[in-house]
C-alpha cells in the first residue's frame, strides 16, 4: 500500500482521506510510540511476573488480553493496543501520573506536558478517533490533530533519550504521505471495526452488570428470606411451649376476648384483678355456675394488658415445662386439685413441685386458680 511521502500536502488531501490519516497515525504513530516506551520502562521479560504481582491487574485484565500478554516473549509488545498499553502504564506506575490523575473528565492543558500528560493525550484521541462517526475532517482540524501529535511525540522523544526526531518525523510523513485508496479503505475501517467491537463489548458489560444486578437482587431476596426463617427457628427453639399447644392457647385467648365483650365488671371482678395484683397466687372459689370462670378469665386479660404472658394449664407438670425464667406469667388453673371430688394423683404432683412453684412465684409469676 502506498504511504510514501509525495507532493499530496494536507491543504490539497480530501475530507475522507484526512480522516485515514489520522486513523494511520492514532493506529500506528501512537501505538508505537506507547510500544517503544513499554520496551525502555518495562523489559518484556518481566511483564507477566509483574502484572501476577499486582493486585489490580491480577485481577481486572480480561482472558483476550491475557492472550495477547502470553506473547510478550517473543513478539515483544508488537500485539498491545493503546487500551492495553495504558492499562499496564498507568497501574505499574511506569511514569508519573498526570497533572490531572489518570482518566481525569478534564483533558489536560496545553501548558501540562509531563509524561503522564502525553500518555494521557494519546489515550483520549484515540478514544475520540474511534468514536468519532464523522468521517469528514477539515484541514484545519487535521492539522491541529497533528500538531499535538508533533508536540508529544517530539517530548516522548526527550524523556525516553531516543534520537532526534524519531517519533516526530514519523508523525510528519503520515500528516504529507502519499495514501492511496486501498490504504484508506483500511484505516477508515478498521477505525469502524474498533468502534464496532468497544460498543459490542459496552454492550455486553452493561448486560453483565445488568444480569449481576438482577443476581444480586435475588440473592439478597433470598438471604432476607433464609435470615427470616432462621429467625423464626431461633424463635422456635427459644419457645418452651410447643407450637401445636400454643396455637391452641391463642385460639383459646381469642375466644375469651370475644366473650369478654359481654362480660359486665363489677365489684367482685374489681376485687380479685387488685388481689392479684398484690400477690403472686389467688384462688376463687365458689359453686358451680357462680361465674368464677368468666371472672378468672376476665381478670387474666386484664393482666395481658398490662404486659403478663398468660397460659392455661392443663396438668400440673406444665407450670414447670412452660414457664420461661425473667418472664412476666399467669398460669391458670382450672380445678387444681380435681373437678368433682379431689384427685390424690394431682395433689401428689403439685406437692412435688411445690420447690419449681416457689422458684416460678419469686420470679414475678402470678397463678390464678378456680376451685
Amino acid at each position: 500500500m502506498a504511504t510514501a511521502s509525495c507532493s499530496s500536502f494536507v491543504d490539497t488531501a480530501s475530507t475522507l482521506t484526512n480522516y485515514a490519516r489520522l486513523g494511520l497515525a492514532s493506529q500506528n504513530e501512537l501505538q508505537k510510540i506507547l510500544r517503544e516506551l513499554l520496551l525502555i520502562k518495562e523489559p518484556p521479560h518481566l511483564l507477566e511476573a509483574h502484572l501476577n504481582n499486582n493486585s489490580y491487574l491480577s485481577r481486572n485484565l480480561k482472558a483476550p488480553e491475557w492472550k495477547i500478554i502470553s506473547t510478550v516473549r517473543t513478539n515483544q509488545y508488537d500485539e498491545f493496543d493503546v487500551p492495553l498499553m495504558y492499562k499496564i502504564i498507568r497501574n505499574l506506575n511506569l511514569v508519573p501520573s498526570p497533572t490531572q490523575g489518570w482518566d481525569s473528565p478534564t483533558p489536560p492543558f496545553s501548558t501540562e506536558i509531563t509524561e503522564g500528560d502525553d500518555i494521557e493525550r494519546i489515550r483520549r484521541i484515540r478514544n475520540e478517533l474511534v468514536h468519532r462517526g464523522n468521517t469528514n475532517v477539515q484541514d484545519p482540524e487535521l492539522s491541529n490533530y497533528f500538531s499535538v501529535f508533533k508536540d508529544l511525540a517530539s517530548r516522548l522523544e526527550i524523556s525516553l533519550m531516543l534520537s532526534n526526531r524519531e517519533f516526530v518525523s514519523k508523525m510528519e510523513n503520515a500528516e504529507t504521505c502519499c495514501i492511496d485508496n486501498a490504504a484508506q479503505q483500511l484505516y477508515i475501517r478498521r477505525l469502524k471495526e474498533l468502534a464496532e467491537n468497544e460498543t459490542q463489548l459496552v454492550k455486553s458489560v452493561g448486560k453483565v452488570q445488568k444480569d449481576l444486578a438482577s443476581l444480586d437482587l435475588k440473592i439478597t431476596s433470598n438471604v432476607s428470606k433464609l435470615t427470616g426463617e432462621i429467625d423464626e427457628i431461633k424463635l422456635e427453639q427459644m419457645e418452651v411451649i410447643p407450637k401445636n399447644i400454643r396455637d391452641q392457647m391463642l385460639k383459646d385467648l381469642e375466644k375469651w376476648l370475644q366473650d369478654d365483650t359481654k362480660f359486665v365488671p363489677t365489684t367482685a371482678s374489681e376485687y380479685v384483678l387488685s388481689c392479684l395484683k398484690r400477690e403472686n397466687c389467688v384462688s376463687i372459689v365458689g359453686s358451680p355456675g357462680v361465674g368464677k370462670t368468666a371472672v378468672t378469665r376476665h381478670v387474666a386479660l386484664k393482666m395481658k394488658e398490662q404486659g403478663y404472658t398468660v397460659i392455661p394449664i392443663t396438668v400440673p407438670t406444665d407450670i414447670r415445662d412452660f414457664y420461661q425464667p425473667g418472664q412476666q406469667t399467669v398460669f391458670i388453673i382450672d380445678d387444681m386439685c380435681g373437678k368433682f371430688t379431689a384427685n390424690q394423683q394431682l395433689i401428689d404432683t403439685w406437692k412435688q413441685l411445690l420447690g419449681v412453684v416457689d422458684n416460678i412465684l419469686s420470679d414475678n409469676c402470678k397463678i390464678f386458680c378456680i376451685n
